[in-house]
């Protein structure tokens, strides 16, 4: 095994049990490629934001806030939606391939990606000008936090994420289709290929 058995691995979840990845313990580098980004920061940060889910629709496992809940959620988004670009730097060849923003473009044929790409550019800019699904990240919030807090007297700590949905439940399946794509990409070998397949197509000046 390339590293140690703390490390997370999404073909490993078994039972409700999530290993998440203690980079310490790493014997490469975390980040030498999109398969090693995708196993030990992208998909261990979509795992925490399920494990935020479970609390607050099957009150499962940890406590969360909602606060934390919204951490957990635009964390995932940004992870998830940065593996494209270790994806084009890990084989890019400046003398046969596009820019790295054509390439995105054209990966977003896959809808999950395109979707994924808007909440991690919202919450990332803040607000867009040209059109996309979420024009500002604002958006991405039920309800203002402050208006909440004070309208019920409680003190921020104690806000249980379980007592109001704070993210739109369409961006939480639009998170959730991302993260199932990639986490699919990484334990399906034939999926795997035909995905890298059409990646590499993409990346080139001139696709087939």
């Amino acid at each position: 095994m390339a590293f140690s058995e703390k490390c997370y691995l999404a073909s490993a979840i078994n039972g409700g049990v999530k290993r998440m990845a203690e980079l310490q313990d790493f014997n490469i580098f975390p980040l030498d490629d999109h398969m090693m980004y995708l196993r030990t920061v992208a998909l261990p940060n979509y795992e925490r934001f399920c494990s935020a889910e479970d609390y607050v629709y099957h009150v499962m496992g940890e406590e969360v806030s909602r606060g934390e809940y919204l951490r957990r959620f635009l964390s995932a988004a940004e992870s998830l939606n940065n593996t494209l670009d270790y994806y084009y730097w890990e084989h890019e060849d400046a003398s046969i391939h596009a820019s790295d923003g054509c390439f995105r473009n054209r990966a977003f044929t896959f809808e999950p990606l395109e979707k994924l790409a808007n909440i991690a550019n919202a919450y990332k800019h803040a607000k867009r000008k040209f059109s996309s699904d979420i024009q500002e990240a604002k958006q991405l919030v039920k309800e203002p936090f402050a208006s909440f807090i004070l309208g019920n007297g409680i003190k921020p700590e104690a806000i249980s994420a379980r007592l109001s949905g704070i993210v739109p439940r369409e961006f939480v399946a639009n998170l959730q289709a991302g993260g199932e794509f990639w986490r699919k990409y990484v334990k399906d070998l034939n999926n795997r290929a035909t995905v890298h397949a059409t990646l590499q197509n993409f990346m080139l000046k001139n696709p087939k």
